[in-house]
Parts: C-alpha cells; structure tokens; sequence
C-alpha cells in the first residue's frame, strides 16, 4: 500500500478514536479537506461555539487570563458539539510554550471529545517574522488530529444544513489567488442541504478607524455583495450577515471579535448558538 494510503488510514483511525469529526473530503491536489460534525439527535438544537482572540499564554502581562479559564470552564459546561476559534489562539505563534498552555487549558475540551476548528490570526504569527514556516508547523501541531497540513484555510459541516468556511486573513483574498478560487468554489458549489454558511476570520472586513492596516478580507464582503444581493453589517462592526435573493441560503460573516448580527435562529451565549440543524 502506497504511503499516502497509510497516512490516510491513520489519520481515519485517530479520528475514530479521538474526535466526534470525519473527513467528508480528503485533502488532495491544492485542495483544503473538509469535515463534518455529526447533526445532534432529532428534535435537540446543535450547540457550537464561535469566539477568538484567546491569545493563550504562561504569561500574566498580555492576557486576562482568569477571564480565558472562566470562559474555557463555561464553554466546557454547555458540552457543544464544537467550537470554531477566529484566530489568536496562542499569544506568541513561534512559542510551543503557548499551545502548550492552551493544551493544558482546554482539557476539559479533550475529554469531552468536543471538535475545534482554528483560523489562523496575525498572533499566530508572531515571533516568525523571517520565516513563517516554524509557526506554522507550532499551529499545524495544536491542529490535531485534523490533518490540515499544509493547509491554512479548510471547511466544515456542522449537522446537515450548515457549512462553516475557515479562512486565513492573513493569505491572499483578491480574486486569481489560491484561497479565493478556493472559497468562491465553496459558495458557487454548495450542496443543496446547505442553509446558512458561516465564514469565519480573523481580520473584520467592516472595521472601525482604530483598527491596524487591513489586508484583503473587505474582498470577502465584496465577493458577498455581488454574489448574494444584500450584507448588512453587524452593530459591532465585525460581523455582516448576507442573504441571497432567492432567499434559500444565508451566510453570516464572522471575525474574532464580532458578537452581534447573528441571525435570529441562533442564541448567543458569548459566541454560542444552537442550530436547529
């Protein structure tokens, strides 16, 4: 059996052992994988969790840290089926003191079995200002068992009529480059089951004066605008929800730090919502 084969079938296994999460799609080609969250059983909501900027550190001086564990705990006490982080994960990307503590913060998360899904934020990053690889392979590492690399953009379904598009703020957006075609494809492409699609990164496409210089996430919104009709954005200036015009799919775009304009069918709790799904 050829190597690839047995790397496949190994990352299958850890999965059944591990995680609540399978490949739909196999990475192949240039292609990022997708996976899947089971749907919850019939007649319960499907509880996930969206949030960033977590930022987890062994230092004091950066980080509210009392406030992070506080949230892992109650996060961990709603049992979701997963949690999406909209980047800023560690503190320091280049420090594997960072995903350690991060390791050790959340693993409540691990026995529970609970899926979680990391963007990649301008934090993850830091310290690699040369060579961004050893960062990548730190970020890479606090992925698994999902098998994402090389890859730093990817998809999931979570239960059966929503998809959640992970995407890197940091990589090229504008239209010819790798991840857009990608993420176009996503869109264009979408099973007919899909109701709402989640985008989730990083850097807010609709932004305050305040915030550092953008890159090409506002390529996002206009992408969504042409494509869908409408996008209005959200009270915190960080989330935009769109609708197509045939009414049929709604897509909401969320950053780190947005908290607000999600649709009515979700309930936040912090960036909580249970889907009907």
């Amino acid at each position: 059996m050829c190597r690839t084969s047995l790397r496949f079938l190994s990352v299958l296994l850890a999965f059944c052992l591990f995680a609540p999460v399978r490949i739909i799609h196999a990475a192949y080609g240039d292609a990022p994988p997708r996976f899947e969250v089971p749907a919850s059983e019939a007649g319960t909501p499907l509880t996930f969790v969206v949030y960033g900027d977590t930022r987890f550190s062994q230092r004091n001086d950066v980080v509210n840290a009392f406030a992070r564990r506080a949230l892992v705990g109650r996060i961990a006490r709603e049992k979701p089926a997963a949690i999406l982080i909209g980047g800023d994960l560690v503190y320091e990307g280049s420090n594997p003191d960072d995903y350690d503590t991060y390791k050790s913060e959340t693993m409540e998360w691990s026995k529970q079995k609970i899926a979680v899904f990391l963007a990649l934020g301008n934090h993850e990053f830091r310290g690699c200002t040369d060579d961004e690889n050893p960062c990548l392979e730190n970020w890479w590492k606090a992925a698994n068992p999902l098998p994402l690399r090389p890859y730093r953009w990817y998809s999931v379904n979570i239960g059966s009529t929503l998809l959640a598009l992970i995407l890197d703020s940091d990589a090229a957006l504008k239209p010819g480059s790798a991840q857009r075609e990608w993420f176009e494809r996503q869109i264009t492409d979408t099973d007919k089951r899909i109701k709402f699609i989640l985008i989730v990164l990083h850097y807010p496409p609709v932004r305050d004066p305040f915030y550092p210089a953008m890159r090409d996430e506002k390529e996002v919104t206009r992408y969504l605008s042409r494509k869908a009709g409408a996008c209005v954005p959200g009270s915190s200036l960080s989330a935009v929800t769109c609708t197509t015009t045939n009414a049929t799919t709604e897509t909401a775009l969320l950053t780190s730090s947005a908290a607000a304009a999600v649709p009515s069918q979700f309930q936040p709790f912090v960036y909580l919502a249970n889907y009907p799904g």
